[in-house]
């Protein structure tokens, strides 16, 4: 029996292109063997439904003839030229097949090409030089790319806060938030909306449409339409909210390094505060954060446009600052155009004049000429108003890119002249994946140069003079990682300029033990608008150490000017698989050994995410909960899961539920359908289960798949799963002989195995009743069989169920 089964793991083991092998029958001492099944590579041609691999990269998954060279038995798959092609393999000097000139000949490949066909993981890895290769892309091949199925979708997001306050007199405050974010997919079409409600400190609740678009992708031409409510592109000029027409490159459809970037929002807390983030005054975040310096990652509606911070402590306080959203250098590659037209009506949320509902119109285009030159330009008009932009870029090499550019302006505006021009630098470099810096400068040549976006949307007395932004990150090697921020503002009429500026500083000691230092001077306006400013200081350290995997300690210590300092000492974790997180800290001053205790606690579920936070002083008591998810409606009802990202999958494993999806938090419902999020557009994202997760009564042969949505698309995940019973079958000729060791068995639902000594075969997914069929080198036998007992009884559903069958 030891030698069957060592027999039987060595040709599971062997993949097409493995040697021959031969076994010697005599060493079985047993006369009922037929072994040829085992040997000399004696696959069956035919369809086969594999991944395929070029030098160990996943290109693509789909359906696959594989023919047998009948010379050697060893099977090749039939590709065509265009196929491999599309795999960024350059077909020259590859040999086609006599039959069919449009098929690669797999027979007959060129020298430093090879291939593997792995049976058993289904896999098609297909090696060759690199100087083969026709491009390097992280796309792929655009036949591939799925629009998904038509769906309804909704994302909501709720939070709210209470906070009570006892001295210097008592008050009670509550504030919330509420937001939806209704869709529709149509096959390449996209109807997007959102609708939020707002409401500060015991004030009213504000409806805000925020809003409203229809937009699908161009894909010939690499562009992009959108129709309503949308951002220009603000690649050339600053992005305007416009109600309209816009038609542009998208730059997801291009081959290149990851090109989307989000704007930091550094701050600091002096208590449990809820952050307000504005893009022309549009909400983008609205939640509450724990004492302490804070840096949220931000990604903005639009490429362009300043992001407003308001910061609402428990004490009253009020803080308002402004951060510049920072894009790198403008470079493209030689022979590279990207263009963006934009025609519609101004849709900003700020209107300061009587111009501010005028027809915009925007054009900007950027073409990579040799030698690493970039030229731009592009124009703005209004009813009043013209702005025209040139500009030039360099990739500087191993120095970074550099692009300057001028924007010079004429028009009239509620009767004061627009004229001038503003000046503008930006310098990128990235080191490596942790150092990279972006460096922004602008210089307005006299007080009448304005762009259009700040002539529509801002109040006449913040005339900005000049601005600086830069932003540094260093990785020091094995000292850590530290950071630089500078945000600067200088304006006419003698107001005071405004500034951010900070250092961190982070390192990991031993055993992961992390230690953060971040300091920071700041001045911000007392409101949007005002002259009046205010100046602070602050400087925090951190301290986290992990007791185990799961529960670790830290120690925070915080002090702003003009208050008193703060420590913090808490200890947080997380349980069951990382979806829930908790968090307790308590809080002491100088002058007080007692400031407060917070409690903080979240889930993350496979139908949203919810927490909640108290806390409590002896001057004041807190409270706030949030929740948050999604839903998509499909022809097979709704299925509801976290928040869904801009492409997401509909995983479908049917009537099996309980399932884990690796990367996420989420299992298949009680329908065997999951919401999976967070895919990239137009590249390869692989989605995989864990089987050890999988029912017992379950097989699902193929655990991984690859799509490749595109912007915004649901696509279908669907893995075929097999239930039923394990079995151990006995096949019994009508001789009452039994069916010899080596033949193949096939059968209902997809089932298959080998038989092992003494006519048993072991199956996994084995259905109540089907059709059963065993072959070997002489002959072959079927038969129709019905188990006696019912498989599906608990007691017999996860056992190894034994049965004989007669195999006529």
């Amino acid at each position: 029996m030891f030698i069957v089964f060592f027999l039987m793991l060595l040709f599971l083991s062997q993949s097409v292109s493995a040697k021959e092998y031969t076994f010697d029958k005599s060493l079985l001492n047993d006369s009922n063997v037929d072994l040829i099944g085992l040997e000399n590579e004696t696959h069956q041609h035919g369809m086969y439904f594999v991944d395929i691999y070029v030098n160990g990269n996943k290109v693509d998954s789909r359906n696959v003839y594989f023919e047998k060279n009948k010379g050697i038995g060893k099977l090749y798959p039939c590709l065509s030229k265009a196929k491999i092609a599309r795999y960024g393999i350059n077909t020259d000097g590859f040999n086609t097949l006599k039959k069919d000139a449009n098929i690669i000949d797999f027979t007959k490949l060129p020298s430093g090409v090879s291939y593997v066909f792995n049976i058993r993981e289904q896999e098609l890895d297909i090696s060759l030089p690199q100087n083969m290769m026709s491009s390097n892309t992280d796309l792929a091949p655009v036949d591939v790319w799925d629009d998904g199925i038509n769906a309804f979708l909704l994302n909501y997001n709720a939070n709210a806060d209470q906070a009570k306050y006892y001295s210097p007199m008592k008050s009670l405050s509550n504030s919330a938030f509420i937001k939806l974010d209704p869709g529709f997919n149509f096959g390449a079409w996209r109807l997007r909306s959102q609708v939020s409600w707002s409401k500060v400190r015991n004030g009213k609740f504000n409806r805000q449409k925020s809003y409203s678009f229809l937009e699908r992708g161009l894909y010939g031409i690499k562009s992009k339409l959108t129709i309503g409510d949308t951002f220009t592109h603000g690649d050339v000029f600053n992005a305007l909210p416009v109600r309209g027409f816009l038609l542009g490159t998208d730059l997801n459809m291009i081959s290149s390094k990851e090109r989307s970037f989000f704007s930091v929002v550094h701050g600091i807390a002096a208590s449990q505060a809820r952050v307000i983030v504005r893009q022309d005054g549009y909400v983008i975040y609205n939640e509450v954060v724990s004492p302490g310096p804070f840096n949220i990652n931000v990604y903005p509606r639009s490429n362009g446009g300043n992001l407003d911070v308001i910061v609402y402590e428990n004490n009253g306080a009020i803080k308002k600052f402004t951060v510049p959203y920072q894009v790198p250098a403008i470079v493209l590659p030689q022979g590279r155009f990207n263009y963006n037209l934009a025609i519609g009506k101004y849709n900003g949320f700020n209107k300061w004049n009587s111009d501010s509902d005028s027809q915009i119109v925007q054009i900007s285009m950027i073409y990579g000429l040799p030698y690493d030159i970039t030229i731009y330009s592009g124009s703005e008009n209004s009813h009043h108003y013209n702005g025209e932009k040139l500009g030039i870029g360099a990739s500087l090499g191993s120095l970074g890119a550099l692009s300057l550019d001028v924007l010079n302006t004429n028009g009239n505006i509620n009767k004061h002249k627009v004229s001038g021009n503003i000046w503008k630098m930006k310098y990128s470099k990235a080191f490596s994946m942790r150092t990279n810096i972006i460096l922004n400068y602008k210089q307005y040549s006299q007080e009448k140069a304005n762009e259009l976006n700040d002539i529509l949307s801002f109040p006449w007395v913040m005339k900005r003079k000049r601005s600086v932004d830069i932003n540094l990150n260093k990785d020091l090697g094995g000292f850590g990682t530290g950071g630089i921020y500078y945000d600067y503002n200088q304006f006419y009429h003698s107001i005071p300029p405004n500034y951010d500026f900070g250092l961190e500083y982070d390192y990991t000691l031993y055993k992961d033990i992390d230690i953060s230092i971040n300091w920071g001077m700041h001045r911000y306006q007392s409101s949007l608008g005002n002259k009046s400013h205010h100046n602070e200081q602050s400087i925090s350290f951190s301290l986290n150490i992990p007791f185990s995997k799961n529960i670790s300690t830290s120690y925070q210590f915080l002090k702003v000017s003009q208050g008193p300092a703060l420590s913090k000492i808490g200890i947080h974790g997380n349980a069951y698989n990382r979806k829930m997180n908790w968090r307790i800290d308590k809080k002491f001053t100088p002058r007080d050994a007692d400031q407060g205790t917070d409690f903080i606690t979240s889930w993350s579920g496979n139908y949203g995410d919810i927490g909640a936070g108290y806390s409590k002083s002896h001057n004041y008591r807190s409270l706030n909960i949030n929740l948050s998810g999604g839903l998509v409606t499909h022809r097979h009802g709704i299925t509801f899961g976290r928040r869904i990202s801009n492409s997401a999958a509909l995983i479908d494993v049917p009537s099996v539920s309980g399932v884990f999806v690796y990367g996420s938090t989420t299992h298949t419902d009680c329908r065997g359908y999951a919401l999976y999020n967070w895919l990239t557009p137009y590249r390869y994202n692989n989605i995989s289960l864990d089987p050890t997760e999988i029912p017992k009564n379950v097989d699902i042969s193929k655990t991984d798949q690859f799509v490749v949505p595109s912007e915004g698309a649901i696509v279908t995940a669907k893995f075929n799963p097999r239930i039923g019973a394990k079995a151990l079958i006995k096949l019994i000729l009508k001789n009452n002989k039994v069916v010899p060791l080596g033949a193949i068995v096939k059968g209902s639902n997809g089932m298959s195995g080998i038989v092992g000594d003494n006519g048993y075969v072991y199956l996994t997914a084995v259905p109540v009743k089907g059709f059963i069929s065993a072959k070997w080198s002489t002959g072959e036998c079927k038969a129709n069989y019905k188990f006696n007992t019912n498989v599906e009884d608990e007691k017999v559903k996860y056992s190894i169920h034994k049965e004989s069958i007669l195999c006529n």
